[in-house]
């Protein structure tokens, strides 16, 4: 009988107990702050912002326009040392015009959306006025293949004048598993792995990205350089004008 009671007990528990729901975290460029990213209208105005809150399991839609990481939660404007950090186990979307419903309601092509380190904007071709660039636009350390991101550009990532911050100027990646899909690098610039260094290990995934005129200035690796028993899939990717002596701008160090 006491058996018979605690399982009922244990049924009304499970049938009362508050369902756990992921939260989407709105980001658009088009709306007025004060904001708290619950909607389009009263989204973010910077990436950062929802980065800070995001927690396992949420999603956050960003909006076409350009998102610097010196602007929003915790961050000092022209600080080259800011970057986008990937929250673990979160994905992020970009390519919205910003009334869409879903990730699959977005547009072919997507709204173009721009993770840029180009601080002040000033950038000039062939890597001119770089300088005050980000070393990294994105930064990936611990993460899991549930932590996505998908439908971004970046770019304008520099990272050439520091000897701690020297490599994968698009996109430093420390013993992480991140799932890259659509996304787009270009105009990135490193002494290695000018778009791309992945080390110390992981397994990463890009699917259905572009790499285009990144370049390793002194390393090899102009779009990805690895190392460090990484586990890398490169699935209906295009790279194009990399720079970096290996074919295709592609770099492996004791990768797998």
């Amino acid at each position: 009988m006491r058996h018979i009671t605690q399982l009922a007990m244990f049924i009304a528990f499970v049938a009362t107990a508050p369902t756990v729901c992921a939260d989407v975290i709105y980001v658009s460029q088009s709306v007025a702050a004060p904001s708290d990213g619950s909607s389009w209208t009263t989204a973010f105005k910077n990436l950062q912002d929802a980065i800070a809150i995001a927690v396992p399991g949420d999603q956050i839609w960003v909006a076409q326009g350009t998102y610097r990481p010196d602007l929003g939660a915790g961050q000092s404007i022209g600080d080259r040392a800011a970057w986008f950090l990937l929250p673990i186990d979160v994905s992020i979307f970009g390519g919205f015009m910003g009334t869409e419903s879903s990730p699959e309601d977005r547009g072919d092509p997507f709204e173009r959306t721009i993770l840029s380190g180009d601080l002040a904007s000033n950038d000039l071709p062939n890597f001119l006025n770089r300088d005050d660039n980000s070393y990294h636009v994105l930064r990936a350390a611990g993460a899991t293949p549930a932590t996505i991101l998908d439908g971004f550009c970046v770019m304008g990532g520099n990272a050439l004048d520091d000897p701690f911050l020297s490599q994968g100027a698009g996109m430093l990646s420390s013993d992480s598993s991140q799932t890259i899909r659509n996304c787009t690098f270009e105009q990135n610039q490193a002494n290695g792995g000018g778009a791309i260094l992945l080390q110390s290990g992981g397994v990463v995934t890009f699917s259905d990205c572009e790499f285009e005129d990144n370049e390793a200035k002194f390393s090899g690796g102009g779009a990805i350089k690895t190392s460090n028993s990484i586990n890398l899939s490169v699935v209906r990717c295009a790279f194009r004008n990399n720079q970096g002596g290996q074919p295709l701008g592609f770099e492996s160090k004791g990768g797998a």
